[in-house]
């Protein structure tokens, strides 16, 4: 929740220098409203610290581009640091490769600068020192948090282009469905429909803008989307913790919008403005705090049911469908169950106790 705090008056700092005044109002304003945004925050979870970095990653690329070259050395620095936090931030190197080969193809004086022994073996130690716990841990298991890991990248690539249309679509479907619906809660959570014509308008208004002013701040904004929405695609799993490094940039393309029709209809836009930003504080006051329906009241009910189908023996707690796959899938349970005294099984026993997450909610069975 601090970091949360400190990542608004971030937003505001930032955007300010790199937008204006009024946009940064309104950046820090969606922020520190948004129920997504704040739910993840409430969580002890290593992805809350994904927004602080990523923003601050924007900046570093942005001030980069300008013609400070230690930028550049500062943008490794939190890749590296982002790539211990989560692997999916990793798409944002794509943001500083297509930015430099684009720099070095026009001959940028931005980016020629970077041939330079010292900018070299800066950036050089920058990322190693950064990256050092996970060189560490890689040295014994093989390599497959870099090599292994960039392999994969390359085979989703891959993948992702040769697949058929139809399989694309198919497996497509379901991403598209899941982003809507955390964008819904990012930005205007009461309504589905509201906030497709919200995120429908904002990108028009945002290419709009791109097209026009080309501001470099613009391009940083965009090339940042598209690789990172690429990444999520190309990756297929609907996973909240793979969300953080979207919040910085969705919430400054919503504050463009904010900021073009608040020029255009001044008072009127302003109070358009309040009320999303009442609307979103209610929703999360009423649905996520005390709403039966909440995720830690579910997963409290899950956990009275895992207890009752043990019938007081031991017991191993296994995740199922999507998401499963992952160690973290059962660590909510696993924890509501260890606080309540009985805590399951790190032995393999005869009584199995399966958890699977749907849209229906947490399915609890045992075989």
């Amino acid at each position: 929740a601090l970091i949360g705090a400190v990542t608004v008056v971030l937003v505001y700092k930032i955007f300010k220098e790199i937008f204006s005044r009024n946009m940064a109002l309104i950046a820090s304003f969606l922020y520190a409203t948004s129920p997504l945004i704040v739910s993840s925050d409430r969580f002890a979870y290593h992805t809350t610290l994904i927004p602080f970095f990523s923003l601050i990653f924007i900046y570093t690329v942005y001030k980069w581009i300008k013609g400070d070259n230690k930028y550049f050395i500062f943008s490794l620095i939190l890749i590296g640091i982002l790539y211990n936090f989560e692997l999916a931030t990793f798409s944002l190197a794509g943001v500083l490769v297509i930015f430099l080969l684009f720099g070095l193809f026009k001959r940028k004086r931005w980016a020629l600068n970077l041939i330079d022994r010292k900018t070299i073996l800066f950036s050089f130690l920058g990322l190693t020192i950064t990256m050092f716990p996970i060189l560490v841990y890689d040295f014994k298991t093989g390599f497959l948090q870099t090599l292994g890991f960039l392999l994969w990248i390359l085979y989703k690539m891959i993948r992702t282009f040769l697949n058929s249309s139809d399989t694309v679509l198919g497996n497509n479907i379901n991403i598209l469905h899941f982003l809507l619906d955390r964008y819904r809660l990012l930005t205007f959570a009461s309504s589905f429909l509201l906030s497709v014509l919200f995120l429908f308008s904002s990108f028009v208004i945002f290419l709009y803008l791109l097209k026009k002013e080309k501001r470099v701040s613009l391009f940083v904004i965009a090339i940042s989307t598209v690789i990172i929405l690429f990444g999520f695609i190309a990756n297929k799993t609907e996973s909240d913790a793979y969300l953080p490094v979207f919040f910085p940039i969705i919430i400054v393309i919503s504050a463009i919008f904010w900021n073009f029709l608040i020029k255009k209809i001044k008072l009127t836009g302003l109070i358009f403005l309040a009320i999303f930003g009442f609307m979103n504080v209610y929703y999360f006051l009423n649905y996520d705090l005390n709403s039966k329906n909440a995720e830690f009241v579910k997963r409290e009910e899950a956990v009275d049911q895992v207890l009752k189908l043990t019938e007081g023996k031991e017991y191993n707690l296994i995740g199922l469908g999507i998401g499963s796959q992952f160690e973290s899938f059962t660590m909510n349970y696993e924890f509501l169950l260890w606080r309540k005294g009985r805590p399951s099984s790190k032995e393999k026993v005869a009584t199995r106790i399966y958890v699977q997450e749907n849209e229906d909610g947490i399915i609890i069975s045992k075989k």
